[in-house]
């Protein structure tokens, strides 16, 4: 028996353990039997990745007929690395992500083709909205990203750095959270001045308010940060690159001072390709493959 995407969501719209809600896929993860060493990093690749070029039905006459100049070959030069066959279709991780590959071959990374949401505006910022929200365009807007809920689910009390945004800016994902906090680069997360204004700030900034329960919460944060990287350092052995390889380094400098962090948003913008697909797409690709 062959379960199609759409009968298994629409199923799973019953399964209140995975914290979804009728109408629309409002999906949080389980908290079940989840451990408090998981740790869910998020990296969402703005723009919108073309999965027809990062994993491709290369061996589909239809998809070779599509993409005459452009499609994913299967051989010789610049060929794909074949990683499964489904429904007599042969699927190829694109040439310039061997690292994605050897991961897959290891059995540690999982693909999920052609998932989407029925927008028929062909607005990206518009889709990237509805998934960051996890509704679909016939839905109310809620007041809360995915991720919050996801957190809703989890349940019990959060620590201080249990959710940060490797970026300037919260994503809309985590829409009506207020603890999560962006952290763009570890090594500088600090105000200007050092200790001695983060003290004049504490000071003036003591009280109950919400402002100022925000404001001490956020000098904590820099305290644990300062005293974790004195405690910390890089992996020498590890490479990034780019932009996303910055995020991911300074995610993992975070990690590693074990502060309680369990969810991290990471985002890697530039994949809305109008043009020059095959360069722009193989300049990303490299970064996130390598990352």
């Amino acid at each position: 028996m062959q379960i199609s995407r759409r009968s298994l969501l629409s199923a799973a719209s019953f399964a209140p353990a995975m914290g979804l809600v009728s109408p629309g896929l409002r999906v949080a993860l389980a908290a079940e039997g989840s451990s408090q060493n998981d740790i869910l990093v998020v990296i969402y690749l703005r723009g919108g990745s073309d999965g027809l070029q990062m994993v491709a039905p290369a061996g589909d006459p239809n998809y070779i007929a599509a993409r005459p100049t452009i499609a994913v070959p299967t051989s010789g030069p610049g060929a794909g690395y074949g990683i499964a066959t489904h429904q007599g279709v042969d699927f190829f991780i694109n040439p310039d992500a061997p690292e994605l590959r050897d991961l897959f071959s290891a059995g540690d990374l999982a693909v999920v083709h052609a998932v989407g949401i029925p927008n028929g505006k062909r607005s990206h910022f518009e889709s990237q909205d509805q998934m960051e929200l996890g509704v679909t365009p016939d839905d109310v807007m809620p007041n809360d990203g995915w991720l919050t809920r996801h957190i809703a689910a989890l349940g019990g009390d959060r620590p201080l750095l249990g959710t940060v945004a490797s970026a300037p800016n919260m994503p809309i994902s985590l829409l009506g959270y207020t603890s999560g906090l962006a952290i763009p680069e570890v090594t500088t997360f600090n105000v200007v001045g050092g200790a001695t204004t983060a003290g004049q700030l504490r000071n003036i900034t003591s009280g109950t308010s919400v402002y100022k329960s925000v404001a001490t919460n956020t000098l904590d944060a820099i305290a644990t940060i300062q005293d974790g990287l004195l405690a910390t350092a890089n992996d020498p052995n590890a490479q990034y690159s780019g932009p996303i390889g910055n995020a991911l380094k300074s995610l993992a400098r975070l990690i590693k001072m074990d502060v309680g962090l369990d969810l991290a948003t990471v985002d890697h913008h530039g994949w809305d390709h109008h043009d020059n697909l095959l360069s722009e797409f193989q300049d990303r690709t490299v970064d996130l493959s390598k990352s």
